[in-house]
């Protein structure tokens, strides 16, 4: 007689309690592209940067497995442990109004660089000879916080942040917030952002 046993996962679950590079970097994803509900962590992307989730599952320690939907063109991770969802508690990622956490100097280039995977961009227009970078947000006073700490670690000479208004297929009015930066401001943060002496993920 064959006996089915049960799949255990595993997921190290002080990963949010201890600052460190990886755990900035994992921390400023789920900032933009990931979810709690209830005991479970989650992340969806694109299939074209199914690859982080991998990287935040190593980074993690765990065994959980990575969703693929080809109709979706997503990739989705999800990690359901009560334990790990009380140590998120602190940066108030369990309530409904996102707030920008509290963060170690050392550590905040790590955690923008993981928001900048999710909701960021960094376009080179070659025909200008010109570079883009940008940070998007649902949240007018989050995006207000990341551009002040930012400037604390960046002298920038723009920093105008735009209200973005669409009107979605339900009817509704979806409301964002960005801010871009170019040329010299933009090349002055891609160089604090990507010293590679101090990446570790």
């Amino acid at each position: 007689m064959s006996i089915m046993r049960k799949c255990v996962y595993n997921v190290d679950v002080n990963f949010f309690k201890n600052w460190n590079s990886r755990m900035a970097y994992v921390l400023g994803l789920t900032f933009s592209d990931g979810g709690v509900y209830k005991t479970t962590l989650s992340w969806q992307l694109q299939m074209r940067d199914k690859e982080l989730l991998f990287k935040i599952r190593n980074a993690m320690k765990a065994n959980y497995p990575i969703e693929f939907s080809v109709k979706k063109n997503a990739a989705r991770l999800r990690i359901s442990n009560p334990l790990l969802i009380e140590s998120l508690k602190q940066f108030r990622l369990t309530s409904d109004k996102i707030e920008f956490p509290t963060i170690p100097s050392e550590f905040f280039r790590d955690f923008l660089r993981g928001f900048l995977d999710g909701d960021g961009w960094i376009i080179a227009n070659a025909r200008k000879h010109e570079i883009c970078l940008g940070f998007v947000s649902h949240d007018h006073g989050f995006l207000e916080e990341l551009v002040k700490k930012l400037n604390e670690h960046v002298l920038l000479t723009s920093n105008n942040i735009r209200t973005q208004k669409k009107l979605t297929k339900k009817g509704k009015v979806s409301v964002t917030y960005s801010i871009e930066w170019y040329s010299t401001n933009a090349l002055n943060i891609i160089k604090f952002l990507y010293d590679l002496s101090l990446i570790h993920i």
